[in-house]
């Protein structure tokens, strides 16, 4: 997906909520570190707020590993695997417009800021 149609179409709970990246993981399971690694330009502390949310809305399931150094690895939940393929169609319909969402976006700051941006 385009990264600049995600946060502009879906809003800022959907940039935040980026449940697909833990589904490219094998296992299921990543540690935050590499879910950071995936989530370019979102800071740490804003990662660590939206995994917490996640988990608390019951669509990401944490993992505590008591290893030296101790860390934690996210998976999907049922749920959160589940709203994950309920999106896909949502996600590509926006790709699949996404040149007539920028021609309708330049032709508003037109019309309406005099130029575009």
């Amino acid at each position: 997906m385009r990264m600049w149609l995600q946060p502009a179409l879906l809003g800022r709970e959907q940039r935040q909520n980026r449940l697909d990246v833990l589904v490219e993981d094998r296992r299921g399971q990543l540690r935050h570190a590499e879910i950071s690694r995936r989530m370019h330009g979102v800071t740490q502390r804003m990662l660590t707020r939206t995994l917490r949310q996640l988990e608390r809305d019951g669509l990401v399931i944490r993992h505590d590993l008591a290893e030296v150094p101790p860390h934690v690895e996210y998976r999907l939940s049922d749920s959160g695997l589940e709203l994950l393929v309920q999106m896909v169609p949502l996600w590509t319909w926006i790709v699949e417009n996404a040149d007539s969402f920028r021609t309708a976006r330049e032709a508003f700051d037109r019309n309406h800021l005099g130029e575009a941006p």
